[in-house]
């Protein structure tokens, strides 16, 4: 398990596109249209598909020994690492998050999640894993502020996971301990500012390129899947 971030080959011209799955357990029934789901957890698995349509080859640049380098530094579909979905997109939100607000339980632990818009009726909050500053990940770690007071990691508030359980609850992603009291008249807004990762690993064994002009390669489909360990 590597802390490396991926980083996308400068001047390069590509494509990306994501596939969320979930997985379920279904028992039929004996009778039609009678069934059983069990869900097989609560958050999805990506699959991020990168094409590249150039990759420079030669002394400047050279873009395609760049991602085939990386590609072998981790064996191929061995090793697991980091993505920064934004900087593959070019859309800073999709990798991190101003205000974001938490919702403390009764022990004080708030789940680390980013809410998704769906309508005025819902919203989908996502668990988060991997952030930026912890747990040997690169960048700066969490702002959580409570009542727009920054607070201080490992003195006023604690982040543990992912995987953290606590009085008999389970916290799948990250999880938010605040240390400090939490006031009931006003009750106290907790927010988070963060940037996240998703630990993924090159999801085929080996990595084709091609030559189509003097010094510019292609790549064929790259799949990354997201994984857990």
């Amino acid at each position: 398990m590597s802390n490396i971030v991926f980083q996308r080959p400068r001047g390069t011209s590509w494509q990306a596109k994501w596939t969320d799955a979930f997985s379920t357990l279904v028992q039929s029934g004996t009778a039609p249209g009678f069934e059983t789901r069990v869900s097989l957890g609560p958050d999805f698995l990506r699959t991020l598909e990168l094409n590249y349509a150039i990759l420079t080859a030669g002394s400047k640049g050279e873009t395609r020994d760049q991602l085939m380098g990386f590609f072998n530094l981790r064996g191929g579909d061995f090793d697991s690492f980091l993505v920064d979905l934004g900087a593959l997109t070019k859309n800073p939100v999709d990798s991190s998050v101003v205000g974001q607000t938490l919702t403390p339980d009764a022990n004080k632990f708030a789940p680390l999640q980013l809410t998704h818009y769906v309508s005025p009726q819902e919203n989908w909050m996502e668990d988060i894993y991997e952030v930026g500053g912890i747990n040997g990940n690169p960048g700066t770690p969490p702002t959580i502020k409570q009542n727009g007071i920054p607070l201080v990691l490992n003195s006023d508030y604690y982040i543990y996971g992912p995987g953290y359980s606590v009085s008999g609850k389970t916290f799948p992603g990250l999880v938010i301990f605040i240390a400090t009291a939490l006031s009931t008249s006003p009750i106290s807004h907790i927010t988070a500012d963060f940037s996240w990762y998703y630990r993924v690993r090159f999801e085929q064994s080996k990595l084709e390129v091609e030559m189509f002009h003097w010094l510019a390669w292609k790549a064929q489909q790259i799949r990354l899947v997201t994984v857990r360990t």
